[in-house]
């Protein structure tokens, strides 16, 4: 008997749609606390993020199903910052890869 639980259930019956709906969640957070950080309204934000201004109120709204994991890393990159990508095996486990993501401030 398999005693291990399915995390994606509560969510999800399918891994990659929970995983990429996971990203979608970690993108609009931290693009929300940028827009806040920064002083924005959501007119200021619009025109830094080069989106409409209905798009900047659906994303403060939280309504990330009407946004792809494409259009947000792109207001994500106008906000500013870029991702840092490492890419190794542990030392504890050699056959298992593991692919870190880094959010950081673009050196413009």
């Amino acid at each position: 008997m398999n005693t291990e639980k399915n995390h994606y259930a509560l969510f999800s019956n399918d891994p990659v749609e929970y995983n990429k709906k996971n990203l979608k969640e970690k993108l609009a957070i931290t693009l929300i606390q940028l827009i806040r950080a920064k002083g924005w309204n959501q007119s200021a934000a619009s025109e830094a993020l080069k989106v409409t201004q209905p798009r900047v109120s659906n994303l403060m709204s939280g309504k990330i199903d009407r946004f792809s994991v494409d259009s947000l890393m792109e207001m994500m990159f106008r906000a500013g910052y870029n991702f840092d990508y490492l890419f190794y095996f542990s030392d504890e486990d050699k056959s298992e890869p593991r692919l870190e993501m880094k959010l950081k401030k673009a050196m413009l």
